[in-house]
């Protein structure tokens, strides 16, 4: 085998170990970037969960308020005769509740 083989066989071989370690490279870091998106889409789908989880609650909060209340006034004369049911210093509230019930859980866009 003359010199130049010799050579040209190190180089194959080399350019072989290069292209061998780019590729796990490149495997590595395809796998660093999955691994990436999905605790991102986890986190995503996490505060998602939570977000939905504290709506319910809060609207399981409002309905046993709402009972407490009398339940939904519907009609102007139920309005009346809740009103004066309750003492002066519950009326407000009690009219902001109605409204925040109907606007949270209802989802009532006009009142």
């Amino acid at each position: 085998m003359s010199e130049t083989q010799v050579v040209e066989e190190r180089s194959t071989t080399e350019i072989e170990k290069d292209k061998t370690v780019r590729i796990k490279n490149t495997q590595e870091k395809n796998k660093e970037i999955k691994a990436k998106r999905l605790e991102s889409l986890l986190q995503r789908q996490r505060e998602k969960d939570e977000k939905m989880k504290r709506l319910r609650q809060k609207k399981i909060a409002l309905t046993e308020e709402e009972v407490k209340l009398g339940g939904l006034w519907k009609t102007s004369e139920e309005v009346d005769e809740k009103m004066n049911a309750l003492p002066k210093p519950h009326q407000t509230e009690a009219v902001k509740f109605q409204l925040q019930f109907h606007k949270k859980v209802l989802r009532s866009e006009e009142l």
